[in-house]
């Protein structure tokens, strides 16, 4: 969400690398990209009960200023996911 926010010119400049840096030191774990595709992360969001026909996502523009996103572009999402399933940290 955070790099998609990013893609998507909704979060600010620094905003995504801010996050990885507060996951790696609160000792949380990555996705790996051998595990886990932007298929199968696609594919259970679309069966998700609480979509009712469209993908919402819950955005951050900045700390405590999110956005809830209707109907994204799917294509956007995966290429966000990518990135981050290959290590990108939004540079």
């Amino acid at each position: 969400a955070g790099r998609f926010s990013e893609l998507v010119g909704l979060g600010e400049p620094g905003l995504l690398k801010a996050h990885l840096r507060l996951e790696t030191a609160l000792g949380l774990p990555r996705l790996d990209s051998d595990r886990v595709s932007s298929e199968a992360v696609l594919q259970a969001m679309r069966s998700d009960k609480k979509r009712e026909g469209f993908l919402r996502l819950v955005l951050l523009k900045s700390p405590g200023d999110a956005v809830i996103l209707a109907d994204p572009d799917e294509e956007d999402l995966r290429r966000a996911m990518l990135d981050i399933l290959e290590g990108g940290e939004g540079d």
